[in-house]
């Protein structure tokens, strides 16, 4: 599952969940992964390697976890919002 939208090589930008900066040179951050938004987000977040790789073990584990439901109690059984959710992370 890719969730790319741009690549940020700015120095100076930060990542939206650990708050290291591009040319950290603790953390070696060389770029930033912009990700597309999803299902409930409001907006894109600008993530490190390690954070993006996270972000997307998160959305494979959503993925398996709505398949699962849906394989429960059907597809009619789900709300609106949960049918959205699954549409976007299946498709």
């Amino acid at each position: 599952m890719d969730t790319c939208k741009d690549i940020v090589y700015r120095n100076g930008a930060i990542c939206d969940f650990c708050n290291v900066a591009i040319g950290n040179e603790g953390r070696k951050v060389d770029k930033l992964y912009i990700t597309e938004k999803h299902y409930d987000q409001g907006e894109t977040f600008k993530l490190c390697q390690k954070d993006y790789d996270d972000y997307l073990r998160f959305l494979e584990q959503e993925k398996e976890a709505y398949i699962s439901l849906v394989n429960e109690i059907g597809y009619e059984s789900l709300s609106e919002y949960q049918r959205s959710i699954y549409n976007c992370l299946v498709n």
